[in-house]
């Protein structure tokens, strides 16, 4: 890994004319060995990377390296996403794996502290949901995510998901290959706890 004076975290912007750095290309494939060395399965992790690109990508759009992040500036992300209209869990489901990149970057030894340790909203759920990302800007999160390698194209298969089929992670973990149809363009759901099972139709980019 570059030496921390070096490191880059500019991801997901339309202001670059490339999609993601090598630097932080380095980031995502040194934090899925790590978490897999810690025996998370394959789509927990390439649904932790998705919300991690999403993270990086606001951390680059405010000028924050992620080597530089404290801890005010994940209390801001997480006023951001409320501000988006994300309800309180929704939003401790993503601050989990911020809380593992910053792990990852503690273990590589790029940095001393975790930002993200103690950061857990508390609050009732808000059924109201206000102020949605636009469908606009999901759907370009989602064409700039990089796509080099096969992992690279497993993240952004989830993220996805995430994005235009608006999946649970519980139900993204149940998720098997063979659930998505690409002749007819289409992928089965599974139910989870309250959730249905359901087929719902690709877009055109998937």
């Amino acid at each position: 890994y570059p030496p921390e004076g070096q490191a880059d975290c500019r991801v997901i912007t339309t202001k670059m004319k490339q999609p993601l750095t090598i630097t932080v290309n380095k980031k995502i494939a040194g934090f899925e060995k790590f978490m897999l060395g810690r025996g998370y399965k394959p789509k927990t992790i390439g649904l932790y990377s998705g919300f991690i690109i999403l993270f990086l990508n606001w951390l680059t759009e405010n000028g924050i390296r992620i080597l530089d992040c404290a801890h005010p500036d994940i209390l801001s992300y997480s006023n951001y996403l409320r501000e988006q209209g994300q309800e309180i869990f929704y939003i401790n489901r993503q601050l989990t794996p911020i809380r593992h990149i910053f792990k990852y970057l503690m273990y590589s030894g790029q940095i001393r502290e975790n930002p993200a340790l103690r950061v857990i909203l508390k609050g009732e759920r808000n059924k109201t949901v206000i102020n949605a990302i636009a469908p606009y800007r999901l759907r370009e999160l989602y064409l700039q995510a990089p796509e080099r390698t096969n992992t690279n194209k497993r993240n952004k298969v989830m993220l996805g998901l995430l994005c235009f089929q608006a999946v649970s992670s519980a139900e993204m973990v149940r998720l098997e290959p063979g659930q998505i149809n690409v002749e007819q363009c289409t992928v089965y759901i599974p139910g989870v706890n309250i959730s249905k099972p359901r087929t719902l139709p690709l877009e055109a980019v998937q």
